[in-house]
């Protein structure tokens, strides 16, 4: 199998569980995906602050690693902050850089051709039929207008809860390709809209959320994995996040991890991803690397942990055992085909093991798990959002990533004082009384 198809290879048997019954040959899906052409467009005003780089950057990223085609249509002008995995000091050079080491055989190109699907960000003049891109601190909206305002300012939540959005409907545009290459036609099943329209109110998930920090003295992430990224990348496009982070982890990155980690580029398969992920280091946000597992058999070199934890990992057990350590604040992103939730938990609330009480059945030899770059990000994103909120209760907030086009993309509610609960916790304790 060529590189092209493995690094593929999670994006396309999660497109054909979720939208073609399992039927579809995965090859031919990949396929479709890399003859799908998503243009993305920006003036020099709309293309010049942060929050406007962070959006069309994070639109890019995520498009660009579903294997789908890109035509950058947009002003090359200078990063306000070269976050990586970006390097050039222009927009433009660095995405055109970027290209041309994330999938193999992954188009990104500046000539304009027959585009299915084209994204204006802010008040871009455009012609022709666009999705216009708009954000602000907090709220993202994408429609058909005609019209639009400019994308200005530092905060950059709003603008990567849009590029989520858009990455979502060009995900839409690539089905009917796909159903082409493959020959198979789509499920049957009922599906949300992905949009147009969209309109994203962060705040309504997490009340309280702040533009500023977070700052923190210590922080703990136990993964190197694609949540973890959409995590950090978060916090690196915060130019208020501060904190000295450790990152656990022992695994090297490979062309499988390129679909969904933000901060993973093609040359560095074989690197250990702590590696990848310290070298993303700024002032005021240092990250090390601890090339370890935690487990059972380890946690006692890795301890005592920081007062906040985030955990990303997909052993329910290891959230356990870090919820066992009493971390004053731990965070867990999860995901599934479909969705990606946050629980959020400190000491005396229903615990990770309340939240999350059964474990993964394990995989059959030579099997993997499904995932694209949307939903991962999602799982990192809530994370950091978490952090910069002000919930001071044990909480799951579950996003629906293919439909934020509808009214029922998102779910948030403080979590119970569950009686099953896989830790004995005080608070199962409790409601079990």
């Amino acid at each position: 199998m060529s590189d092209r198809y493995i690094a593929s290879s999670r994006t396309a048997r999660l497109i054909n569980q979720v939208f073609f019954d399992g039927a579809a040959d995965e090859r031919k899906i990949v396929d479709g995906l890399c003859a799908t052409r998503i243009r993305l467009v920006a003036d020099q005003a709309n293309a010049a602050s942060r929050a406007a780089q962070a959006a069309i950057v994070t639109t890019f990223q995520l498009v660009a690693r579903m294997g789908i085609a890109v035509e950058l249509d947009i002003a090359d002008v200078t990063l306000v902050a070269v976050v990586p995995p970006l390097r050039a000091r222009t927009l433009r050079a660095a995405l055109l850089d970027l290209g041309a080491d994330l999938l193999p055989g992954a188009m990104v190109t500046e000539q304009l051709s027959q585009a299915d699907t084209v994204f204006v960000f802010g008040a871009t003049a455009c012609d022709g039929d666009a999705i216009r891109v708009e954000s602000d601190a907090f709220t993202a909206t994408l429609t058909r207008c005609a019209s639009g305002t400019t994308i200005y300012g530092n905060c950059p939540l709003g603008s990567m809860a849009a590029a989520a959005a858009a990455a979502a409907i060009a995900l839409e545009a690539t089905l009917p390709k796909i159903e082409e290459a493959t020959g198979c036609a789509l499920s049957t099943r009922p599906r949300p809209s992905a949009g147009p329209p969209v309109h994203i109110d962060l705040t309504a998930l997490f009340p309280g959320l702040s533009a500023e920090g977070p700052l923190l003295d210590q922080l703990d992430i136990i993964s190197g994995g694609a949540i973890s990224n959409a995590f950090l990348q978060t916090l690196l496009w915060n130019e208020d996040a501060q904190a000295k982070v450790r990152v656990v982890e022992r695994e090297r990155g490979d062309h499988t991890n390129l679909n969904r980690y933000n901060q993973l580029r093609a040359s560095d398969d074989g690197e250990l991803k702590i590696d990848v992920l310290a070298a993303a280091s700024r002032p005021g946000l240092s990250i090390e690397g601890v090339e370890a597992l935690f487990d059972s058999t380890t946690r006692d070199t890795l301890v005592p942990l920081a007062p906040v934890v985030t955990v990303g990992v997909d052993n329910v057990r290891a959230r356990w055992w870090v919820q066992e350590e009493l971390p004053e604040l731990l965070v867990i992103g999860a995901t599934d085909n479909t969705s990606a939730v946050l629980t959020t938990h400190r000491p005396g609330e229903p615990c990770s093991g309340c939240a999350h009480p059964d474990p993964l059945p394990p995989l059959a030899d030579g099997d993997f798990i499904p995932t694209i770059s949307v939903v991962s990000f999602w799982g990192g994103f809530m994370q950091a959002l978490a952090l910069m909120s002000e919930a001071r209760q044990a909480r799951r907030v579950t996003v629906y990533p293919f439909a934020l086009g509808g009214g029922h993309w998102w779910h948030a509610a403080e979590l119970p004082e569950g009686a099953r609960c896989a830790l004995n916790c005080p608070a199962s304790n409790r409601r079990a009384a």
